[in-house]
């Protein structure tokens, strides 16, 4: 099985974002593929999306899990998928439908989702695995701004992950892509606006991450799920403060 992409109907017009609404829909299409990947490589007993019956373990409308630590309960926003591995191991899966961005090298997620991915992965020694799609040719576009030799190396990077003009699935173990450069100042935190609300995203960088297009794609990456359980130190570059950033804490008290 190959992954053909959801289209998105009307959702970027003219470079400017629609409703929400129907990129929900899209990313809950986008998991339901990936699962079925999964599943494809014959190597778990049991996979599905994590929708636990609790409500004490929603925020809103986000699943969570709680992690007891020397500091207490941490309630860690989770990812999409949990997995239990014939090996014996328990993985996660976070499915994110983006596009890398144009002007950089990278494509990531939000700093609150990952600081819980990276506590899961730290606290409770289970593996996150993070799978990444660009959106359909046609979604996607170019910034009026984006030329020359940047727009090349950007298709250059949308072409590695994609069969035909096909978009297929690319990734890596949260533990590789958290692993901080200090030549390339990777995972960068970046301060920025969607649909009018601010944000701060993690990015991870292209180069780290592997096609993941088909179930036997997968399946090699799995195979290694043990080694990934250990997390690197928490660095990241925070591009707004200037400075590398070792304590996760200092994104939920308003940094400096």
């Amino acid at each position: 099985m190959r992954y053909t992409w959801v289209k998105r109907d009307k959702y970027q017009k003219a470079g400017k974002q629609l409703d929400k609404d129907s990129t929900v829909q899209i990313a809950e299409k986008t998991v339901d593929v990936a699962l079925a990947l999964l599943e494809e490589t014959d190597e778990f007993i049991n996979i599905s999306k994590y929708e636990p019956e609790e409500e004490t373990l929603y925020i809103r409308d986000s699943p969570i899990v709680q992690i007891e630590s020397s500091d207490g309960i941490i309630k860690a926003i989770a990812p999409d998928i949990r997995g239990e591995m014939k090996s014996g191991i328990t993985i996660w899966i976070e499915v994110k439908d983006k596009s890398q961005r144009a002007f950089y090298p990278d494509t990531g997620c939000d700093i609150h989702q990952f600081i819980g991915f990276w506590n899961i992965n730290k606290y409770l020694k289970e593996p996150v695995l993070m799978m990444f799609i660009d959106p359909s040719p046609e979604d996607i576009g170019f910034p009026p701004k984006l030329k020359g030799s940047k727009k090349t190396d950007y298709i250059q990077r949308l072409k590695k992950f994609r069969i035909g003009e096909v978009p297929v699935f690319y990734g890596n173990w949260l533990s590789v892509l958290s692993k901080y450069e200090v030549a390339t100042q990777y995972p960068l935190c970046c301060h920025e606006r969607s649909r009018t609300i601010p944000m701060q995203i993690v990015y991870f960088e292209i180069s780290k991450m592997k096609r993941l297009g088909a179930s036997r794609e997968i399946q090699t990456l799995l195979k290694d799920a043990q080694i990934y359980a250990e997390m690197p130190t928490f660095q990241l570059f925070d591009k707004n403060e200037n400075k590398v950033v070792n304590d996760s804490s200092f994104y939920f008290h308003g940094g400096s």
